[in-house]
């Protein structure tokens, strides 16, 4: 979520996660898929929902950062295809999502991860696994908007992919697995109206 995609002056988008998504505090429903019984795929599901998810929802730098081997890292933002920034240090990670928690209120995101291909793990002995998730995610900028006296509502939206990848380490002799890369995909903000054109009216502000 490198680059937030389309500035907006309403409540519809918020709407479009009420219908849509059914959370509770602790994620986008994680268990409303069965989980599996292999204990390493149980492992990387609640690590993008319990500490990924649930950290970045809740500014908590703290719990996001668990989710993360810092070593190695790499962190890749797309946009259309074309990729617009990469994230070779976890340093330039944290300083990057502690300015975006600083900034924003409120941050409202929906997960969903194709239980039926993904965690994805080849061969069965690897040490790597990937997941694939779509993301909605919405920033409010409370501050902003109460300086506004046009607008009473003013946020952010961005819609995409992101495809993990999970290391496993075992630490103390306890296997763990947390992310290694992250590569975010990103919708455009003209791919974002097509989308929903018909669906919701998107009403823009001047930044």
């Amino acid at each position: 979520m490198y680059r937030i995609l389309l500035s907006i002056c309403c409540m519809a988008l918020i709407v479009l996660f009420a219908l849509s998504c059914g959370e509770d505090n602790n994620g986008s429903n994680p268990e409303g898929n069965t989980l599996s019984n292999s204990s390493w795929e149980d492992q990387i599901i609640r690590v993008i929902y319990y500490k990924w998810e649930k950290g970045y929802k809740g500014r908590d730098f703290v719990l996001y950062s668990y989710a993360f081997w810092e070593d190695n890292f790499e962190h890749r933002f797309m946009l259309s295809g074309k990729v617009i920034e990469t994230f070779y240090s976890f340093d330039d990670e944290a300083k990057y999502t502690k300015m975006v928690f600083d900034k924003f209120d409120e941050i409202v995101m929906e997960i969903n991860i194709n239980r039926n291909d993904y965690p994805y793990r080849e061969p069965p002995s690897s040490t790597e696994a990937m997941v694939v998730a779509d993301y909605k995610i919405q920033f409010v900028d409370k501050e902003e908007s109460e300086a506004s006296n046009q607008c009473p509502y003013k946020g952010y939206y961005a819609e995409g992919t992101i495809t993990f990848t999970f290391l496993q380490k075992f630490p103390n002799g306890k296997e763990e697995w947390r992310i290694i890369k992250l590569v975010d995909e990103a919708l455009s903000e003209e791919q974002i109206k097509e989308k929903y054109k018909d669906t919701i009216e998107i009403i823009e502000y001047d930044k």
